[in-house]
């Protein structure tokens, strides 16, 4: 997942923000509880408002990230 993760954070810079969590570290425990994390690799795709949109899970292609953000950015 860490090329596609990495493809969208250059494909989108400067019009969504990615923010990794490393699911190990305390400091992450809030937003995990927060977000439900309930597996490895886990997603949740935020509005500006800072409600959740959707979530994924496990493996997913760049595609489906891409379109969840395009469809968020035209609104």
């Amino acid at each position: 997942m860490k090329p596609i993760v990495n493809g969208l954070q250059a494909d989108y810079a400067g019009r969504v923000e990615i923010e990794k969590l490393n699911v190990s570290d305390p400091s992450t425990a809030e937003a995990r509880v927060k977000y439900r994390f309930r597996a490895q690799p886990y997603f949740v795709l935020l509005d500006a408002k800072g409600e959740v949109v959707d979530t994924w899970q496990g493996y997913n292609e760049g595609i489906v990230f891409k379109e969840a953000f395009d469809a968020l950015l035209a609104q």
